[in-house]
């Protein structure tokens, strides 16, 4: 099920993701998925310094945690 920030972010965008129906529901959350997850990997191949990874691996974790995003 879509999580509420994404319900939210989808009616920022001009959708309404309360009358997606089915595979409609689906699809619009599986395209958020994706771009959460591009961010999620830029992040993850992101060049910082070493000490600087264990902090970047948090706001990774948080981003999937605020997305509802396994």
């Amino acid at each position: 099920t879509m999580n509420d920030r994404l319900k939210e972010l989808a009616a920022q965008a001009g959708f309404n993701p309360y009358n997606y129906t089915g595979s409609n529901t689906e699809l619009f959350e599986k395209f958020a998925e994706l771009i959460i997850r591009e961010c999620l990997h830029k992040i993850k191949t992101c060049q910082v310094p070493v000490g600087n990874k264990p902090a970047l691996l948090m706001v990774r974790n948080e981003i999937k945690a605020h997305f509802g995003i396994k």
